[in-house]
């Protein structure tokens, strides 16, 4: 992986197996080829495909030799803190998880915590 580790070892809890035969099941992937093989022979000039792509992305996988990036900024003024991370925001909370984090290792205020937008000019993602 991007990040060293060995898929298949004791430290990767690797599914992929399982959740693709499992996913195969559920969206009956063999019916549905078998529909379009059907439907490709009897058409000349409309065709279907389907497809299944695995997606191996380094999501979520760090530790203390991991290289996350990061700026803080604190402006003495009003003691706010500005942070920008190289995280994309995307429903999962993102955003909330890194201010608490600042406001925790700063031992301030969640409210003087403001999170900037993701930027490969603040923070290379």
């Amino acid at each position: 992986t991007p990040f060293g580790l060995t898929l298949g070892s004791a430290s990767v809890n690797w599914l992929v197996p399982q959740l693709w035969a499992a996913a195969k099941t559920e969206w009956n992937v063999a019916a549905r080829r078998h529909a379009i093989i059907t439907f490709n022979a009897s058409n000349t000039f409309r065709k279907r495909g389907l497809c299944m792509m695995p997606i191996k992305y380094g999501v979520g996988v760090g530790g203390s030799d991991k290289c996350m990036s990061a700026v803080v900024r604190i402006f003495a003024d009003d003691g706010s803190v500005i942070v920008t991370h190289a995280g994309c925001e995307i429903g999962q909370g993102i955003h909330v998880k890194v201010a608490q984090a600042v406001a925790y290792a700063l031992q301030c205020p969640l409210e003087q915590v403001i999170v900037g937008d993701t930027s490969s000019t603040d923070a290379a993602n």
